[in-house]
């Protein structure tokens, strides 16, 4: 008997509805961002298995609790905010980062984006879409340990691209030199040569360099008043995840101070070994 085609379309709708489910469901078991629903009280409602990596918990043992409970204290005010903000404008995804406790006591971070849909029958709840940015969040700590230490240092800190065209200069090579960031940024390094270093040094220095290896010298270069200054420096070449070389790293330390004390240094050895000699010969002429 055939299939009268009113039931032969329901059934259709029916199997597309079936797959359109299907689809939803494997999206949101299978997405690396775990996603869960809470009630206008904070309360878990539904929670797909990807939180289970992030935080440990089985979605049975997170269905019920109190999702601010897993929250860190200090977290914790920021976090209602963010939810109180969510609960009074629909339209708003509210985005917060936050720690999250996991099932061994740990603490992780996570990005939250949540968005009312409690108006919404189907849904009935806050939807959050939770990611886990602990490693990110430690590469950025470790970047900004970085820059400070870069910042601070001491030594002169020079990056330039593969034209050696300045990228960046650190404090120090300001207070060194007397340009500015904005002065030196742009230009090669040319513009502090002192004329004391010839074309052989150069060449030598940026053979090595282009054959990936660090180079060590010791140079003698121009202030931006006309002064000279002494310095001791490595150029290391920077390579990406290919092996191509992309950036030059320079650390200079002046050492004008040093140069001058040895100078100083050699000739008081020198007037010594003199009067030594003088009294020498004056010690022979009166024997």
């Amino acid at each position: 008997v055939r299939e009268p085609e009113s039931q032969q379309a329901r059934r259709r709708a029916e199997e597309a509805l079936g797959r359109r489910e299907g689809y939803y469901r494997a999206l949101m078991e299978n997405s690396l961002d775990g996603l869960a629903i809470l009630n206008r009280d904070g309360l878990i409602q539904y929670n797909t298995t990807a939180l289970k990596q992030i935080l440990g918990y089985e979605p049975d043992q997170l269905a019920g609790q109190n999702a601010f409970s897993f929250v860190h204290p200090e977290d914790l005010a920021d976090a209602r905010r963010s939810f109180e903000r969510a609960l009074q404008d629909p339209k708003l995804r509210v985005t917060q980062e936050v720690r999250f406790r996991r099932r061994d006591g740990s603490w992780c971070d996570v990005e939250v984006i949540g968005q009312s849909h409690l108006d919404d029958p189907q849904i009935a709840g806050v939807v959050l879409n939770t990611r886990d940015i602990t490693e990110r969040k430690a590469l950025q700590e470790a970047q900004r340990r970085l820059a400070a230490a870069v910042e601070q240092a001491a030594e002169a800190i020079v990056i330039a691209d593969v034209q050696a065209t300045i990228l960046y200069v650190n404090p120090a090579f300001e207070t060194i030199t007397g340009y500015s960031r904005q002065e030196a940024v742009g230009q090669n390094p040319r513009f502090l040569k002192s004329g004391r270093q010839d074309l052989k040094f150069y060449t030598e220095m940026w053979n090595t360099l282009v054959k990936g290896e660090v180079w060590h010298g010791h140079l003698t270069n121009k202030r931006k008043d006309g002064t000279l200054y002494e310095e001791d420096a490595s150029i290391t070449p920077v390579r990406d995840g290919a092996g191509q070389i992309v950036n030059y790293v320079a650390v200079k330390r002046d050492v004008t101070h040093e140069v001058q004390l040895e100078g100083q240094l050699r000739q008081a050895q020198k007037m010594e070994a003199v009067g030594q000699l003088a009294g020498g010969v004056a010690h022979d002429f009166n024997n």
